[in-house]
């Protein structure tokens, strides 16, 4: 029960939000219990992102009323409001101060709230912060760099420094927006213990995610938004896979899953030779791709793996290394020249290096061919945006407008698009987290094309800590530890379970 002695911490009721002729949230209803997580599930685009920006205060909405720990607020939320109804937002990109101190990320808000300009008592605050921190099982020195802890660590101190600007100690209300996206899986169980942590007293969390797997491990309840209307809630636990599936969309997904090609057998041709290559983190390590395979890379979090994308690409700089694509070296990978001898990468921030958001879908899927489309100095606009449509078509963007702007769609959408970008042109495809933070069905799209690439003849490499997607599509899965290859698993003996004992036991014998 909470302090106000009402088992409901909030209670969201009747929201709606339209943006031009478009309603994102329709009389939508939400309730947070005292000691109780719950998730909140749905498509990209189904309304998740604008109900928890209405609770925030960055959107004003249509309609709807909210009531925190029994007392009515109006709506809009002003600037700053969340936090003093102990309202705590935790987002996707934590928003810490990578460079900054442990104890200045946790401790900042305090002394914003501060009136006075006398010295900060260091000693004090920086007990604080330990105390404070403990609480969440987080034992480190707190004098050290945000930017050198793992990402679970960094997880519970963005959501200690949340609470600490909620001002809340026994109650808080918690929003979680995807918190698990770039953890490593062994560093998840750290991040849940934190939100068992605030149940037990007496809070109550709201746990954004497409990870049904974790939703089903940590939720209470799911309240499910399909197209900016609250398609039912239900008990996790008690529900299937499947059935949680058909909940958040509608429908049975296609009974056929995504198959993974057939091993290309020995004899194909390698279009791909990698020779001691080197970057930051990644030292000397060599591979092949072989025409028609999926080879998978993966390894806990700051591994080497995440490196290879970009200095295959050229968006990184190459240490060292060697590098022979169709049988000609490339002595210089930039991504013009990469273009142009059919390699091509999807990455995995879509939103600053994917996409151009202002831009049109038409223009991002033509821009890197625009030179195609000029006769005798004009640009054929026409044949331009048949183009366009058809991609949209072939990979059912919604909605199917070319003429949308990209950053209007959600990431899954997004996502297609990108995607269908690249398949125009590459022969091998080099993908980094290709289902990153979409919604069920876009994923089975994505990774069922994944699968058609490498059935017609085309080369994936494909850069993953999604060990299910891995095991699914892969020929081949190369481990990585320290910055070097460590081990290989090749179809028959991948499974999820394997891929994750496989990163955990090559980080522990180091």
């Amino acid at each position: 029960m909470s302090a106000t002695g009402t088992d409901e911490l909030l209670r969201l009721t009747g929201a709606s939000k339209t943006f031009g002729d478009v309603t994102v949230l329709h009389d939508a209803e939400l309730a947070l219990e005292a000691g109780s997580v719950h998730g909140l599930l749905g498509q990209n685009g189904s309304g998740k992102s604008t109900l928890i920006k209405i609770l925030s205060g960055y959107h004003a909405p249509d309609d709807g009323a909210l009531v925190v720990r029994g007392e009515p607020v109006r709506l809009p939320l002003r600037g700053g409001q969340g936090a003093e109804l102990g309202i705590a937002f935790v987002h996707q990109d934590l928003g810490l101060v990578e460079r900054g101190s442990v104890v200045d990320n946790v401790c900042m808000p305090r002394w914003q709230r501060r009136r006075t300009l006398a010295a900060i008592p260091w000693a004090a605050e920086r007990r604080w912060a330990r105390e404070a921190l403990h609480e969440f099982g987080v034992d480190v020195d707190v004098a050290q760099p945000v930017h050198s802890l793992p990402q679970g660590a960094r997880a519970l101190i963005a959501i200690v420094r949340a609470l600490a600007v909620a001002q809340v100690t026994h109650d808080p209300i918690v929003v979680l927006d995807e918190p698990t996206a770039s953890l490593p899986r062994h560093e998840v169980e750290l991040l849940f213990d934190g939100v068992r942590r605030i149940a037990q007293r007496g809070g109550a969390v709201l746990f954004v995610s497409h990870r049904l797997d974790e939703v089903r491990t940590i939720c209470d309840e799911v309240p499910v938004l399909r197209d900016g209307r609250m398609a039912g809630t239900g008990d996790p636990r008690a529900m299937s896979e499947a059935e949680l599936i058909r909940l958040i969309i509608g429908k049975d997904l296609a009974q056929e899953q995504p198959s993974a090609p057939r091993p290309a057998p020995a004899e194909r041709a390698l279009v791909l030779e990698v020779d001691e290559l080197a970057g930051e983190v990644l030292d000397g390590v060599a591979f092949g791709l072989r025409e028609g395979e999926v080879l998978g890379m993966t390894g806990l979090e700051g591994m080497g793996h995440e490196e290879v994308p970009g200095l295959l690409f050229g968006l990184a700089p190459l240490r060292a290394g060697r590098i022979t694509l169709f049988g000609e070296p490339l002595r210089r990978p930039l991504p013009h020249v990469c273009i142009r001898r059919n390699m091509v990468m999807l990455p995995a921030d879509r939103q600053r290096h994917g996409g151009i958001g202002r831009a049109t879908v038409a223009d991002n899927v033509t821009m890197p061919y625009l030179g195609e489309y000029f006769a005798r100095g004009w640009l054929r606009k026409g044949r331009e945006r048949a183009e366009a449509r058809a991609i949209v078509e072939r990979f059912d963007v919604r909605p199917p407008d070319p003429e949308a702007s990209f950053g209007s769609l959600s990431g899954g959408n997004q996502q297609k698009v990108l995607l269908g970008k690249w398949l125009r042109r590459g022969r091998v495809l080099i993908l980094h987290e290709p289902a990153h933070g979409v919604d069920v069905e876009a994923r089975q799209q994505i990774l069922a094309t994944v699968g058609r690439i490498a059935e017609a003849g085309g080369s994936v490499i494909l850069v993953s800590n999604e060990y299910d997607a891995l095991a699914a599509l892969c020929d081949r899965v190369l481990v990585f530890r320290d910055g070097r290859r460590v081990g290989e698993l090749a179809r028959g003996d991948l499974s999820e379970d394997g891929l994750l004992a496989a990163c955990l036991t090559s980080a522990e014998t180091r």
